[in-house]
């Protein structure tokens, strides 16, 4: 064979180092994701052995030294107060970046089992006991509308919360009255489980099971059944069963969620009626004031005596419930009295039926202070930003 001309071993060099890098990347990129999905198994599995309520402060030492290298504090963790989050993503080098915000490259990579995704867990341990928890887990994919490709995340999360609202979730509520599964309008793939501390463990274990084979298949995922498929068929098993009015306040069930879950129980009387905002020309509504007289829960810095407006939608004085001078039970979050509500039911009036299951729902109600807050424990439900 003849020698290679100068000129042209000067051209082949670069190009073979471009190809020797380009495939060292390739390959470590891969590496890499099989890490990733490794490491999220292992997460999941330990994050499994922990229960709300159960685990004890001594109980998470295990999870927390094993995950420390990968999690941050939320200030000092003691035995009274300890907030631990971690956090695993393929998106932390430029490479992942760039592979990330370049379309062709991003099909590309997909080819090779390189997504670009992220798990999260997230831990909450008050008066030495867990309170709260979540897992999360997002993976970037290719998707098209209208004819246009543009990257989605698919995604799965699983988080406690001290307190559900009911008023948006009622169709099945007594069916499954400490935890929901939904996710928003616009966003079809970003499937959220949440439920109380007081759900039943094996309901959470059995809900928040998560398929991480998302991350190395060369074939994205493009639906959260993908990611959280246990889930996904609960509630489209719900959506299969005859509906009915379950937000009757008449229920004790109702009641006692309602004054376990609320900050703050309230007896108030009804003051006078009140026309509400109408826009120009539009037909005006009216409310109700109603003065505080008696706090069954909490107090927060609302004095007795302290009134708020009640909206109905009653469109004339003689249609507004409770009438002046009755007295009802209000429910409402700590230092928000815009959010007083009755999960979409009427106002209550104060009677010994009604005050009975309120009492036991207040009674059992053993949640550290500190928990009410959902931002505390709610974590990220895909990828942030760049």
């Amino acid at each position: 064979m003849g020698r290679v001309h100068p000129v042209v071993r000067w051209i082949l060099l670069p190009v073979a180092l471009v190809i020797a890098l380009t495939v060292a990347l390739v390959v470590t990129a891969v590496a890499r994701q099989h890490i990733l999905r490794h490491r999220a198994e292992a997460l999941y599995t330990d994050f499994k052995g922990l229960t709300l309520r159960k685990t004890t402060f001594q109980g998470a030492q295990p999870f927390l030294a094993r995950w420390k290298r990968w999690g941050t504090f939320a200030g000092p963790c003691t035995p009274a107060r300890c907030v631990f989050s971690v956090a695993l993503s393929s998106i932390d080098n430029r490479f992942d970046e760039f592979i990330d915000s370049h379309d062709r490259v991003f099909d590309l990579a997909a080819r090779f089992g390189i997504h670009p995704a992220g798990i999260g867990a997230h831990l909450v341990i008050l008066n030495s006991v867990l309170w709260g928890e979540a897992i999360n887990f997002w993976v970037d994919s290719r998707v098209w509308s209208d004819g246009k490709p543009y990257v989605e995340a698919i995604s799965g999360s699983a988080f406690s919360n001290s307190e559900l609202d009911r008023r948006f979730d009622t169709t099945h509520w007594r069916s499954h009255p400490e935890y929901t599964i939904s996710w928003p309008g616009n966003q079809q793939n970003e499937l959220r489980f949440e439920f109380t501390p007081f759900a039943d463990p094996n309901d959470v274990h059995r809900l928040t099971q998560m398929d991480f084979s998302c991350l190395t298949r060369t074939v994205s995922c493009t639906d959260k059944a993908e990611i959280m498929p246990t889930a996904v068929a609960q509630s489209h098993a719900w959506a299969a069963m005859p509906g009915w009015d379950d937000t009757s306040c008449d229920d004790p069930q109702v009641l006692f969620f309602l004054a376990r879950e609320s900050t703050n129980v309230v007896i108030a009387r009804a003051k006078s009626i009140v026309r509400l905002y109408a826009p120009l020309g539009s037909r005006p509504f009216y409310g109700v004031e109603l003065a505080f007289e008696q706090f069954l829960k909490g107090r927060g810095t609302h004095p007795n005596g302290q009134s708020l407006v009640f909206q109905t939608a009653a469109d004339s004085p003689a249609k507004v419930v409770p009438r002046v001078g009755e007295r009802v039970f209000l429910f409402f979050n700590e230092d928000d009295l815009e959010s007083a509500y009755l999960a979409g039911c009427a106002a209550l009036p104060v009677t010994d039926r009604y005050l009975s299951p309120i009492e036991e729902g207040i009674e059992a109600d053993t949640r550290p202070s500190g928990l009410f807050s959902y931002d505390l424990i709610r974590p990220w439900s895909k990828r942030p930003q760049q």
